[in-house]
């Protein structure tokens, strides 16, 4: 692995006999961060760094040096990069060696090498040296750990453990002393992404309420694995971060595969850095470390140096975070979070009430129920048991009414039809009997002929539902406006209401009705609803059909947009238009830009402001946006000289469109421009076929709201062609019942007035029903009284 310091103090020293010393003294780990934009180099020192003095592995082994002389130098406060540095070498020259020395000179350039041997010399001389991690970091390490034992603190807990037998309370409180964090994190409730088995669920418990080290051991395929997915995803949950090691890259490849696709961006791992930068020390050194969800910090990966360099995993990982970290949005994430945890609270509480219905269901299913609340005497039993009982005596049984009535309280029971009532059933059943042989036990009972006369109050009754027909049918028959469709009910009326071919014409009117009301009430909902009532009228006369199919068609291009617009979510891309577009980029001061402009000058002239209009036409933006996208796609990045073709002809693209106020310089925010492109693309289309029929976008509005009225539009449009297919279907029907009066319907009008007519069909027909029973009753007793059998008294009162 490699490291970047920057090194001061520069000895130059050869012994007598002994080898050249040409090495820095002072080093101070830096970071390094490139703009992908221009490709600028920033060097700084990380929050906490620290300058270290590098002479024990240096200088060990050589006369001298004594190197116990120095313990107090090493001791200093660290002040990177100040004036303390100067001091200190001054300090260490005399303090560190026992030989004549020449001295420090606070100067920047290195001296030459000496040809032969020279006394100790000390310059400042600071440089950036990109150089092999060594093991000084190690050995300090191992120095402060002999230190901390040998001072007044306590030792750290896992040394205590070798010598002492503590239990969990003590652990834990000694952890709680030195700061450590408690293992509650995980929560009483961790959210964990794979089922957990009782036994993984317990190494969860254990880490909760002891000191947080627990060995799991077992063969391959016993969860190990799924259990330490489970705890980084818990852990991630509340805002923890993980540190993953493992001897082998393929432990940590197979942990990360188990980890949900959401957590995986969120890795950034350190694996198989020896098979890019070269072996080390022959050991595989692999670790996996896992950001919390908040994303990485600006330059989170490069403070800690430049390890890693050349790890194609590193590199995907850091590359996803920055992508993460550009769309971030914190209003938006806690959103979701709250929803998503008052979801999980509602499945639970769902839960809950499922399993407690369940625990009901299962006792009600074992309470054994007595004979008195059964209501039979031998029935009690459990459920179960009294289901089988009845399905078992079902074939004895099966006779009796279901439900079984109550017994009466006492006295006879009301039978259950008048006297009326059973002459009149007594003559059906004649009637419908003559031809049949009576039964064996019934053959020598007497048959009484009845007259077929009505009762009194019945013929009245008849009499009044007749008038009160014809009453209602005037009154529907009034309703209808036009007399076309009073003579279009009229013959439907005398071919017959209950005949077959009205009954599917009523259907059709009753679904031509519904969508005229769908439309109407659409139209109620929308902002500007004018111009539908005129559409309905144009579409059923006929009229500026070749508009209106221009109009119909633009329906894919607005269901295109619409899935745009969702896909781009709640992030802002910011178009340019012709009023912003820059006099000439080439103008500005620095010399890159003046490089630029003069490259640009021997190529062509600059174009003029209707050319540059041009140019920010999303027509134009477009696939110039889409050759970026592909370039980006092939390995190569943006450069900020010597700039490719591709990337020229993006750059008013690249300049003047923004995504959530960033330059879309990465594959993931070029993606979100090439949404809204199309989008914009879609709704400029689709407002082409509105603009024929007087009804164009307004330009000036935001593309969502442009996008809904085209939407709404659509919904009308789709809701007309509705109306025009059901009267169509009307039309069709209505020639087959009423050939003669043809049906006309060019107006919403005339589709009302079709339905009262259809309306009035109803009671006209019960009012010819009627008419007809009346006069079928006269014409039988007027046969009655010419019968001469009739009694001479009937005859007359008939």
């Amino acid at each position: 692995a490699l490291e970047l310091v920057l090194a001061t103090g520069l000895l130059t020293w050869q012994p007598p006999g002994g080898p050249l010393i040409r090495e820095h003294l002072l080093s101070t780990r830096v970071s390094c961060e490139i703009d992908p934009v221009s490709s600028d180099i920033r060097v700084r020192v990380p929050a906490g760094g620290a300058t270290r003095l590098g002479d024990g592995p240096l200088l060990d082994g050589l006369a001298g040096f004594r190197r116990e002389r120095t313990n107090h130098l090493h001791n200093r406060p660290p002040v990177p990069l100040g004036a303390h540095d100067a001091r200190l070498l001054r300090d260490w020259l005399a303090l560190a060696l026992d030989v004549p020395v020449d001295g420090f000179e606070p100067q920047d350039a290195p001296p030459p090498p000496p040809d032969g041997p020279t006394r100790p010399h000390v310059t400042s001389a600071p440089a950036l040296v990109l150089r092999v991690r060594d093991q000084a970091s190690l050995l300090t390490y191992y120095e402060r750990m002999l230190e901390a034992l040998r001072g007044a603190g306590p030792p750290p807990l896992g040394l205590v453990q070798l010598v002492a037998t503590l239990d969990a309370a003590e652990r834990l409180a000694w952890l709680d002393a030195e700061g450590a964090t408690s293992g509650a994190e995980l929560g009483a409730d961790p959210l964990l992404p794979l089922p957990a088995s009782p036994e993984q669920a317990r190494v969860l418990e254990r880490l909760r309420h002891d000191n947080g080290v627990v060995v799991v051991e077992g063969p391959p395929g016993t969860g190990k694995t799924h259990t330490i997915a489970n705890l980084i995803t818990a852990l991630l949950a509340e805002g923890q971060r993980v540190l993953v090691t493992s001897q082998k890259a393929q432990a940590l490849r197979m942990l990360r595969e188990k980890l949900p696709p959401e957590l995986q961006r969120l890795c950034v791992s350190f694996t198989d850095v020896e098979e890019a930068s070269g072996p080390a020390d022959g050991a595989a050194r692999v670790a996996v470390r896992a950001m919390d969800a908040g994303g990485m910090d600006a330059g989170g990966m490069n403070r800690g140096g430049m390890d890693g360099v050349g790890s194609p995993e590193l590199a995907a990982s850091v590359s996803a975070l920055a992508a993460e970290k550009a769309v971030y949005h914190p209003e938006a994430l806690d959103r979701r979070i709250e929803q998503a945890a008052r979801r999980r609270a509602e499945a639970l509480r769902a839960r809950a009430e499922l399993a407690e219905r369940a625990r009901a269901a299962r006792a009600a299913e074992r309470a054994a129920h007595p004979d008195s609340e059964v209501g039979a005497a031998g029935w009690g039993g459990t459920r179960a048991s009294i289901a089988a009982r009845v399905r078992a005596g079902g074939g004895a049984h099966g006779w009796l009414p279901l439900p079984v009535p109550p017994a009466g309280s006492g006295g006879e029971r009301p039978a259950p039809l008048t006297d009326a009532e059973a002459v009149e059933l007594y003559s059906l059943l004649s009637a419908a009997s003559k031809d049949a042989a009576l039964p064996a036990d019934r053959a020598d009972v007497p048959v009484r002929a009845v007259p077929p006369i009505l009762a009194a109050e019945r013929f009245a009754a008849l009499v009044t539902a007749d008038r009160m027909a014809r009453q209602t049918a005037e009154t529907a028959r009034a309703g209808v406006a036009t007399a076309a469709a009073r003579g279009f009910l009229d013959e439907v009326t005398a071919a017959g209401a209950g005949s077959s071919p009205t009954g599917p014409l009523s259907t059709a009117v009753t679904a031509l009705v519904r969508a005229l009301d769908n439309l109407t009430a659409h139209g109620a909902r929308g902002p500007a609803r004018e111009w539908i009532p005129a559409a309905l009228d144009d579409a059923l006369a006929g009229r500026d059909r070749l508009l209106w199919a221009k109009v119909s068609a633009a329906a894919p291009l607005i269901a295109e947009a619409a899935r745009h617009v969702d896909d781009l979510g709640l992030h802002s891309v910011a178009l340019p238009s012709a009023a912003t577009a820059p006099t000439n980029p080439a103008r500005a001061t620095d010399g890159h830009h003046a490089d630029e402009h003069r490259e640009d000058e021997r190529r062509a002239d600059e174009p003029g402001d209707a050319e540059r209009a041009a140019d920010l036409d999303p027509a134009a933006l477009l696939p110039r946006a889409e050759a970026l996208r592909a370039h980006l796609d092939g390995g190569a990045e943006l450069r900020r000289r010597f700039r490719p073709k591709v990337q020229r002809e993006a750059d008013a693209l690249l300049r003047q469109v923004t995504v959530d106020g960033v330059a879309p310089t990465t594959p993931e925010l070029l993606d979100l421009v090439l949404t809204r492109l199309r989008a914009e693309l879609a709704v400029e289309a689709a407002g082409r076929g509105w603009t024929l029929v007087g009804r164009p976008p307004r330009p000036g509005d935001p593309l969502e709201v442009r996008l809904s009225r085209l939407v709404e539009g659509q919904q009308a449009i789709e809701g007309i062609d509705a109306v025009v297919a059901a009267r169509d279907r009307v039309v069709a029907r209505a020639a087959e019942v009423a050939s003669g009066s043809p049906v006309s319907i060019d107006s919403a009008a005339n589709v009302r007035d079709l339905a009262a007519a259809m309306a009035a069909l109803e009671p006209m027909a019960a009012a010819a029903v009627a008419d007809r029973a009346l006069a079928d009753l006269a014409d039988g007793y007027d046969r009655l009284t010419t019968d001469p059998d009739t009694p001479a008294g009937l005859a007359a009162e008939l």
